[in-house]
């Protein structure tokens, strides 16, 4: 029997925007566009469920605070599934870790409507747990569990 993390969900935003897990995967497709984009995976390291999600630094920061955004709709939908969910952002320099708990208490909400992009919920980097600085030395992305 598959675990409950990879069977298919879908979830869709008060924009209309759909939300759909598949195999561990979560993607979102923008009601404004015909592709979808890949929000990250549910992994579970040690029992502890974590959102693993790949990052490009110059193009998904938000400059203006310094902070990563995450789907809401996903981020609550989850939480209330795993409320011990942690977050990992990979990038190519870093991998950073938080707990979905910490986002969702301290996080700060903005929503580019006009442009048609779903409810996100902003966390600064400055507060994520750096567990590695590069990636070069190719420490195991399980360590994004802690």
């Amino acid at each position: 029997m598959k675990d409950s993390a990879y069977k298919k969900v879908f979830y869709l935003d008060e924009n209309g925007n759909e939300i759909e897990g598949i195999g561990g995967k979560y993607y979102l497709k923008l009601r404004s566009e015909n592709r979808s984009r890949l929000l990250g995976e549910l992994v579970f390291h040690n029992g502890i469920p974590r959102l693993s999600c790949k990052r490009d630094r110059d193009k998904h920061l938000f400059r203006a605070n310094e902070s990563w955004g995450f789907c809401y709709c996903l981020l609550i939908n989850l939480m209330e599934q795993y409320p011990n969910l942690r977050i990992g952002v990979i990038t190519s320099d870093a991998i950073y870790s938080i707990s979905g708990k910490e986002i969702m208490d301290n996080g700060h909400f903005l929503q580019f409507s006009e442009a048609g992009f779903e409810k996100q919920i902003f966390y600064p980097l400055e507060k994520f747990n750096i567990l590695t600085e590069k990636l070069n030395n190719k420490r195991s992305e399980n360590e994004i569990g802690r």
